[in-house]
């Protein structure tokens, strides 16, 4: 992801420039830089220095998805698309770009990428065995590891936001939406429901905030998580869920839904979509039931 942020950085630069003297939009491309300010439907950035303009450039440009400025703060580092519509730009596709923290999510994704190799045929995990690595933003633009889970009950399974088979995604967060509720009432403590996206390239933070503030899912003990695409494909092997594209579902996909210790080993799934919150719920509340199987 950072990779193509960066190859197509100067492209975007040379449209700003034209932007900011009153010329005909004439390119389109990505743009990186720390917002200034934030409204409703807007930001302003100051951009990156690249050698075309000065530190002190400013852009106010419009959100193209509302939803982002749910998640984005003042002084956060962001990378995006810069996207023309009817000649007018906005910002899309906005994804935090701390240098410190994309360091830790590259080199945590790479010891993945190596273990998913390493592993072979056997990549899948199964009951009794830990969870593997990895490092993915959640709806806040926050970054989720493995080791965030430690000392929790974790609930997991894959969804993607564009999702239209009723009776796979959407049924399957309307019952994580209801394990969260019923948790609370049962005052458990601290459990953690997961949802990684099958479709990372459209899934942003601010696409997977809107989807969880429509499913009742934003909420602490709720993370859904994004970002490389080599990293989700990686967890969907180790943790048993297979998929691709399709004409019209867009993603064809099997669904698996885990359950992870505090010490984050799995010790209960259910490889169908067909899992029922009851079950679940128990086995968080009575751990000692929760043994392979």
């Amino acid at each position: 992801m950072h990779k193509q942020f960066t190859a197509q950085i100067q492209t975007s630069l040379i449209s700003l420039l034209l932007l900011g003297c009153g010329s005909e939009i004439q390119r389109e491309g990505l743009v990186e830089g720390e917002i200034l300010d934030l409204e409703s439907d807007s930001v302003t950035l100051l951009l990156e220095d690249r050698g075309w303009f000065s530190k002190s450039e400013e852009l106010s440009i419009p959100l193209r998805n509302e939803s982002d400025s749910l998640w984005l703060s003042k002084g956060m580092s962001v990378r995006a698309e810069l996207r023309s519509t009817d000649n007018r730009l906005a910002l899309q596709s906005v994804w935090p770009a701390d240098p410190a923290v994309e360091s830790k999510l590259i080199k945590t994704n790479q010891l993945l990428r190596r273990d998913t190799v390493h592993r072979g045929q056997e990549a899948f995990r199964e009951v009794g065995e830990a969870l593997p690595e990895f490092a993915l933003y959640d709806q806040d633009g926050h970054l989720v590891t493995r080791d965030s889970l430690k000392g929790r009950w974790t609930v997991m399974h894959f969804i993607f936001t564009r999702c239209t088979a009723q009776e796979m995604c959407p049924a399957s967060s309307s019952k994580m939406a209801q394990l969260l509720t019923a948790l609370k009432a049962k005052g458990a403590q601290n459990p953690l429901l997961v949802s990684f996206t099958l479709d990372p390239r459209f899934d942003t933070p601010g696409v997977l905030k809107s989807y969880a503030m429509g499913f009742g899912l934003d909420d602490p003990q709720s993370r859904l998580l994004t970002g490389p695409l080599q990293a989700i494909q990686d967890l969907k092997k180790q943790l048993g869920v297979l998929s691709k594209p399709h004409e019209t579902l867009l993603i064809q996909h099997t669904m698996r839904t885990i359950l992870a210790d505090p010490d984050l080993n799995i010790v209960y799934q259910v490889p169908h979509r067909t899992w029922g919150v009851e079950d679940f719920l128990s086995k968080i509340l009575e751990p000692t039931s929760s043994g392979p199987s």
